[in-house]
């Protein structure tokens, strides 16, 4: 993740509901996950007998050193809708196995396409974004009053902001 949802050392509220094969993670409120978990497992190359799979999950796993405290949790099922696992997934999935964020920065909210949809094609994808629309003389922002707004709009958003300037062809 690119951007922090939740401070160290502060109490933040997690919500993750699992249904099925599939999970949504929220942290303080905000839908970050919306996971299908593929039929077939993704095998992972640098620790033999690890797959992506069905069964135990764990809040924290990777530091012995570390704590974590924990309050109330709850696990609801969800229908089977799974995700297609070609190559393309296979790739995003090693990248994300090795911690390197997976970004496309250059996603605009055009066409039809509402900042909602692109959010959801993010987490099902497994793709974050960095929305930005065009600016500049004969596009939707024309001054820093709209970039302004632009920002505030996307305040507290799981993406990077970003204005593209563009110069009005004639």
């Amino acid at each position: 993740m690119y951007k922090s949802f939740a401070r160290d050392n502060e109490w933040f509220s997690m919500h993750i509901v699992v249904r099925g094969k599939r999970i949504l993670v929220y942290v303080n409120e905000i839908l970050l996950v919306d996971y299908f978990e593929p039929t077939q497992t993704a095998p992972q190359e640098k620790e033999t007998g690890r797959v992506i799979s069905q069964g135990t999950f764990a809040f924290q796993c990777h530091d012995e050193d570390s704590q974590v405290f924990l309050r109330i949790f709850f696990v609801k099922p969800l229908p089977d809708e799974l995700p297609v696992m070609d190559d393309i997934y296979r790739q995003i999935a090693g990248l994300q196995e090795d911690n390197f964020p997976v970004i496309d920065y250059h996603v605009h909210i055009k066409g039809g396409m509402t900042l909602d949809q692109a959010l959801a094609k993010s987490r099902r994808d497994g793709i974050n974004y960095g929305i930005a629309p065009n600016c500049g003389m004969g596009f939707p922002i024309t001054d820093d009053t709209g970039i302004y707004e632009y920002i505030q709009q996307m305040k507290g958003q799981p993406v990077f902001s970003a204005c593209k300037p563009r110069a009005a062809s004639g």
